[in-house]
């Protein structure tokens, strides 16, 4: 986000104000087309073809919760 951030507007996002934008859209709005896009470009990704992984539903929403909880704001104590 800092990265996006310097190079839209030449500063960093030291208030966070697009991780929280993003980490709200993920927690409070219909994510299914999100997650969907998020499933195929994983599919695509040298690290499932090399490897051959195999996830199953319960896998899937795993992986998409630990992605939500990266987005977020809040440091692990």
């Amino acid at each position: 986000m800092h990265a996006t951030s310097q190079y839209m507007w030449g500063v960093q996002d030291t208030d966070l104000v697009l991780r929280k934008a993003l980490f709200s859209t993920l927690k409070e709005t219909d994510t299914r087309n999100f997650k969907f896009r998020w499933q195929l470009e994983s599919l695509k990704s040298q690290e499932f073809v090399e490897t051959g992984l195999c996830y199953d539903t319960r896998n899937w929403n795993d992986e998409w919760d630990n992605l939500i909880k990266m987005a977020s704001t809040d440091t692990p104590m």
